[in-house]
């Protein structure tokens, strides 16, 4: 009987892992969006005016990132014009300053969470026929020695 518990928990187990990389994207709401991040420093004047934006024609996200000291919080917008155009932009006007600014795409970000969801599976499925595989085994050998 110790056998077949040894089985019944590694089963459980691997389902319980197998169901926690399911609920990768429940804890990490921006699971498979590309970061992006806002770089901002301040200059004095540009030649170009057609290169500023007004930081109130941002939208309410970028708005929320910006920091004027550079120190931008990930954005996560997909298919927005306004990103777009903030692409283009070499300039925000804040408060009667001028920054120059760079959009950085943080394309990698994603990858840890894939990786880490494709080995929770990985796992918890080695578990749980680990555990299929110990019951087995426990009632093959018993029916084995019981007709012995």
């Amino acid at each position: 009987m110790e056998r077949l518990s040894d089985s019944v928990v590694l089963l459980l187990v691997g389902t319980l892992v197998v169901a926690s990389a399911l609920l990768v994207p429940v804890v990490w709401p921006n699971y498979g969006q590309t970061p992006y991040f806002l770089d901002a420093s301040p200059v004095d004047e540009t030649g170009n005016e057609s290169g500023v934006i007004e930081y109130d024609e941002l939208p309410p996200v970028v708005q929320e990132s910006f920091d004027p000291s550079g120190q931008s919080e990930p954005m996560y917008i997909e298919g927005d014009p306004a990103l777009d155009r903030l692409d283009e932009t070499q300039y925000i006007r804040h408060e009667g300053d001028l920054y120059r600014v760079s959009l950085y795409h943080g394309d990698g970000a994603w990858i840890f969470v894939t990786l880490l969801r494709y080995g929770l599976f990985t796992v918890g499925g080695l578990l749980a026929v680990a555990g299929i595989g110990v019951g087995l085994y426990k009632r093959i050998r018993q029916s084995t020695t019981s007709e012995s």
